[in-house]
C-alpha cells in the first residue's frame, strides 16, 4: 500500500477552512481525515500539542513526508504582506534564552517566499517588540508550532516541510487588522495545487 503524506494543521478553525469538503474522523483521538495522497491531522495549538501529536503519529505510522500548514504573523519590514505564503527554511525556538534550538526544514518548490521562522509561546505585544525579536533571530515570520513539529520529527529521522499563510503583522494584537480568511484561502489554493 502506498504511503501517504501527513499534513499537520494546528487548529480546527484552520483545518475546516483549508479542507471544507472533509468528513472528519479521528486517529489516536486527534481530528483527522484522509484525502487523495495525504492524511490531515489537527494537533491542537501550541508547542506541546504539536510535539506530542507529531511523536504519536510518527511512532505508529509510516508517511511519505510531513507538512505543517497554518497561519503565521509576518515580522514588520521583512517583505511579507497579509495573504502571502511563506515556506520555512529553518525553525527556531524563539522563547529559549539559552542556546535556542533550530531545525532545518525541507524546502518546498514553487514561487512562494522562503525564510527562517520563529516558534513562540508568547507573541510580541507591539510592533517595536516584534522588530526586536525579528532582528535578534533574523526571522521573517512567527508561529506557535513549527519548531516543535520539526523537533519531534527529528527524533524519527524526518525533516518536515512547513507552509504558512500570513494572517497578520506580528505585534499587531487588534484582530480587526488581521485577515485570516484571505490567508487561509490562499493557503488552500496552494495545497490544492501542491497535492494535485
Amino acid at each position: 500500500m502506498e504511503k501517504k503524506g501527513l499534513i499537520i494543521v494546528p487548529t480546527m478553525l484552520e483545518a475546516k477552512r483549508l479542507f471544507p469538503e472533509a468528513r472528519w474522523g479521528s486517529v489516536l483521538n486527534y481530528p483527522s481525515f484522509e484525502g487523495k495522497g495525504f492524511v490531515v491531522v489537527v494537533s491542537g495549538a501550541g508547542k506541546v500539542n504539536a510535539a506530542l501529536c507529531t511523536c504519536r503519529l510518527l511512532s505508529v505510522g509510516r508517511f511519505s513526508g510531513v507538512l505543517l500548514a497554518g497561519i503565521a504573523g509576518a515580522y514588520p519590514d521583512r517583505g511579507l504582506d497579509i495573504g502571502d505564503l511563506i515556506a520555512a527554511t529553518e525553525e527556531v525556538y524563539g522563547d529559549e534564552l539559552f542556546e535556542p534550538l533550530s531545525f532545518k526544514m525541507r524546502r518546498l518548490g514553487g514561487s512562494i517566499c522562503h525564510g527562517r521562522m520563529l516558534t513562540l509561546s508568547v507573541l510580541p505585544e507591539s510592533i517595536e517588540e516584534a522588530k526586536r525579536i525579528a532582528s535578534r533571530f533574523n526571522a521573517v515570520a512567527e508561529n506557535l508550532e513549527g519548531a516543535a513539529v520539526a523537533h519531534a520529527a527529528s527524533m524519527f529521522g524526518v525533516v518536515p516541510a512547513e507552509v504558512r499563510a500570513i494572517s497578520n503583522i506580528a505585534g499587531v494584537r487588534d484582530k480587526s487588522h488581521w485577515n485570516i480568511d484571505l490567508a487561509l484561502s490562499n493557503l488552500r489554493n496552494f495545497l490544492l495545487e501542491f497535492f494535485s
